[in-house]
């Protein structure tokens, strides 16, 4: 969310001083779902095979059933993420636009690129974690 309103606050107004009207806010949505397309597939996709998520796939019929529901809503909720991006800067009506976003969904969803970029991210931050707890304990003994 912050990516968004950043783009939309300070980055949007800056490249529509610089590029006509419909080139502006293709630009503008591009670097926008550039920057956050890591975050948008980690909510879509990330977890969705580990150890723990087959191990209720296989608990039975009804646990499989909230799964499927699960990863629905997250699809959802990024597929609104993406289609508020779009509907903000590029002015396509209906199924032109339905198309740019499912097309949108689909690339984030399904690449390698992402899922290696958001899972350093990952273990980025889980290291600066760890060694900020780390240093908390060093620091209290």
């Amino acid at each position: 969310m912050a990516l968004i309103a950043l783009m939309f606050y300070f980055g949007k107004p800056y490249i529509a001083s610089l590029l006509p009207a419909p080139w502006a806010g293709i630009i503008t949505a591009l670097i926008c779902l550039i920057l956050c397309a890591p975050f948008l597939w980690m909510l879509m996709r990330h977890g969705s095979r580990s150890a723990d998520v087959i191990a209720l796939w296989n608990s039975g019929r009804a646990t499989r059933v909230k799964l499927l529901a699960f990863q629905l809503l997250r699809l959802v909720i990024g597929a609104a993420f993406v289609s508020f991006i779009i509907g903000r800067t590029v002015y396509w009506n209906g199924i032109l636009g339905i198309f740019v976003v499912l097309a949108i969904v689909f690339t984030i969803v399904f690449s390698p690129r992402l899922k290696k970029s958001s899972e350093q991210m990952t273990k980025t931050f889980t290291e600066n974690m760890n060694q900020r707890e780390l240093e908390k304990d060093k620091s209290t003994q």
